[in-house]
């Protein structure tokens, strides 16, 4: 159906017989790009609004930084670490750090996805056909990089 799932089953065992069950469930498209275009517009769109804002936030906290070095009669660390930062400073470069995080994961996820598309039909063609008893220590190699 065109999406990776995995599934973690926890089960929490407890004195008195009870048994909780967790079910942790985390999909993925396995061809994020290949969506219909008045979907995928909208996504990169709004994901350019996302970044430009981004890389604004970066330049005007460095211009901010260049300014207040100008004006500081102090040292240049001196004057970052007692003009220049402050609450919504901080609040600020959180905010760029976090975005830059989320981009970096987000690219991190699509590089993988591909990954595994290249890997998925060895490892379906091994699973099907398997071979006599010495191969598998090959299975178990190829399986240990596919996961």
């Amino acid at each position: 159906y065109g999406i990776y799932t995995f599934v973690s089953a926890n089960f929490f065992l407890n004195r008195g017989g009870n048994i909780y069950k967790l079910l942790h469930l985390i999909s993925s498209p396995a061809l994020p790009m290949n969506i219909p275009a008045e979907r995928l517009i909208p996504i990169i769109l709004f994901g350019a609004f996302w970044g430009s804002g981004l890389l604004y936030m970066l330049f005007a906290e460095f211009r901010d930084i260049v300014r207040t070095i100008r004006s500081s009669h102090f040292g240049c660390v001196r004057a970052i670490l007692f003009e220049y930062f402050s609450f919504w400073n901080a609040v600020d470069w959180a905010a760029i750090t976090s975005g830059a995080v989320a981009a970096i994961f987000s690219s991190a996820t699509f590089f993988y996805i591909d990954q595994v598309n290249g890997l998925l039909p060895g490892m379906v063609a091994r699973s099907l056909s398997p071979g006599p008893a010495d191969a598998r220590e090959a299975y178990e190699s190829f399986a240990q990089e596919f996961f």
